[in-house]
């Protein structure tokens, strides 16, 4: 077993001292390796002993000058010891060595977020789309900075091309559903979006429940959710949560008798669902 892997242990046991005397041999075995001024820098960073951990890591970052994730760690430990400035002088580093890593447009787009100086977010957001345009990643950072900001309409295009890009990925299609839903009331483009999405993939079972929930909450037009959770039941039969939000869609309208039929596959018992399913929302 490596000595890092020991110090770990240790650590992880609470046996502080173990711990710290085994990343010292480390360096001691190791003098000229970065990673072992690192992974000691956490070490004390973790113990609150946080001028070590600082020198540690500019140990480091001397050792490797030229490695901008040796300046992401610096300045991601003085971002949490509230010394700003120091923090931007080290992220500004670390894009200086990798001009074109899109990754870090990303760190310092979120540090300046984080701060509420959105106008070097947008650009550090902005210069990241621009070395890596199909990242959807790219476009739901922007998108996450103009919905803080309620640009409501901005935030949703950059959500809309983010979900474009990765059609599979339905935490993207969520940002964009619940944008034009909840904080633009753009329920038609909603109802449209979400019918590509079934229109792409109408095996994955959430894209029918998507449409369905729409058709319930911002129209209260349960029969059309009941007509696209029917049409599309045979691909989802086995999946409890199908049964139930096609039970809560009868129930909407008191439609007991349909509910039943489906009764055996619910979750809850039938007596518990027509007494409570008039009044639970369907989201």
């Amino acid at each position: 077993m490596g000595i890092s892997f020991i110090s770990e242990f240790y650590a992880n046991q609470k046996q502080y001292k173990k711990a710290e005397e085994a990343y010292k041999k480390l360096i001691a075995l190791e003098p000229n390796n970065p990673f072992n001024y690192l992974y000691l820098g956490n070490f004390y960073n973790n113990e609150k002993k946080y001028d070590k951990a600082e020198d540690n890591y500019k140990k480091r970052i001397e050792l490797a000058p030229t490695d901008p994730v040796n300046y992401r760690s610096l300045a991601t430990f003085y971002y949490y010891q509230n010394r700003f400035e120091e923090s931007e002088v080290a992220y500004k580093k670390m894009i200086e060595l990798a001009p074109t890593d899109a990754n870090y447009y990303r760190l310092i787009g979120i540090f300046y977020e984080h701060l509420n100086q959105y106008e070097k977010a947008e650009a550090a957001y902005k210069k990241m789309i621009e070395l890596a345009p199909t990242d959807p990643e790219s476009y739901t950072s922007m998108g996450y900075l103009y919905q803080t900001q309620k640009r409501y309409e901005e935030a949703a295009k950059y959500y809309q091309k983010a979900s474009e890009l990765d059609l599979n990925n339905f935490d993207n299609h969520m940002l964009v559903i619940n944008l034009l839903g909840e904080n633009l009331s753009k329920w038609e483009e909603v109802e449209q979006f979400e019918k590509k999405l079934l229109d792409f993939d109408s095996t994955n079972v959430i894209a029918p429940i998507l449409l369905a929930i729409t058709y319930c909450n911002a129209r209260r037009d349960y029969q059309s959710a009941i007509l696209v959770l029917e049409r599309y039941f045979s691909l989802h039969s086995n999946e409890p949560i199908y049964y139930y939000y096609l039970g809560t869609a009868i129930g909407k309208p008191k439609n007991w008798n349909r509910l039943l039929t489906i009764s055996k596959t619910l979750l809850f018992p039938v007596p518990l669902i027509k007494k409570e399913i008039c009044q639970l929302n369907i989201t």
